[in-house]
């Protein structure tokens, strides 16, 4: 594809940032969106000086499904096509916090948001583009737990992230089925060296800087990676670091898609 039109969640830091660089090199229209102005715009002039592409930022906070409503009907009205989805948008948090809209926030963020702008999004995403979701949790084909995700009372800083995680890798199988020619992928990069930790206090904080310091990889590799995954043949389906394809059971999620679609829209009905 020549010129195209490429769009990051999450890409004023990090994996998003960084896979943002990677792609405005070859001189394709790029947005990053994130919650921080401040960071975006800087974000937004460190990768058109760097690249020379045409680089805009938009300001939303992927939490709150209003805004990503409010997005999603300018992004429809002003252009034509999208030709690379990429969600990189994510956080964890150390006990629950629930939005203003009623949501908990990692599952909103990660998952819910990501859902919701996909799906607004369809109607111009090119059929033969490529999607893919930046699993937080690694990528992983166990049962999904209701109880648990959107869940102040059931939250837990692992199991929610888990759930949450399943959730994206079971609607990755949704956009495969039910949209065929796209590249759809769920990837999972492990951990990776960020502040990860800004949203944790006390030992598991420490724990975690240890963690990204010496064991994690850093947002370049990853967003090489994804890169990778959106300009190379690769088929659809469920990647781990190092672009590792991990085989999964479809005959496991017989019935399962429909499901998690029925959760999904259930929970976006206010705001249609």
């Amino acid at each position: 594809m020549i010129n195209k039109t490429i769009l990051i969640t999450g890409g004023t830091d990090g994996m998003g940032k960084a896979t943002a660089l990677r792609l405005a090199k070859s001189g394709d229209n790029v947005t990053i969106v994130g919650r921080n102005p401040e960071k975006g715009y800087h974000a937004q002039q460190t990768i058109a000086e760097v690249t020379g592409a045409s680089v805009s930022f938009i300001a939303i906070d992927m939490s709150r499904m209003y805004e990503i409503q409010r997005f999603a009907t300018e992004y429809l009205a002003t252009h034509p096509k999208l030709d690379y989805l990429i969600h990189c948008a994510g956080v964890i948090m150390q006990e629950p916090v629930m939005t203003d809209e009623g949501n908990e926030l990692v599952f909103a963020t990660q998952y819910l948001s990501r859902y919701y702008l996909t799906q607004l999004l369809l109607p111009v995403l090119n059929p033969k583009g490529k999607v893919v979701f930046v699993s937080g949790g690694n990528v992983t084909e166990g049962e999904v737990d209701y109880r648990i995700l959107n869940s102040e009372e059931n939250f837990g800083m692992v199991s929610t992230v888990s759930n949450t995680s399943r959730a994206q890798s079971l609607y990755t199988l949704v956009l495969m089925s039910e949209h065929p020619t796209l590249g759809v992928y769920n990837y999972g990069p492990g951990i990776v060296k960020t502040s990860i930790g800004r949203n944790m206090s006390g030992i598991r904080s420490l724990v975690a800087t240890i963690i990204s310091q010496f064991f994690a990889v850093s947002p370049e590799n990853a967003g090489q990676e994804i890169a990778e995954l959106l300009t190379e043949s690769y088929e659809s389906g469920w990647y781990k670091k190092g672009l590792e394809y991990q085989q999964f059971n479809g005959e496991t999620f017989t019935g399962k898609q429909d499901e998690l679609k029925e959760f999904s829209d259930n929970l976006l009905h206010p705001y249609k």
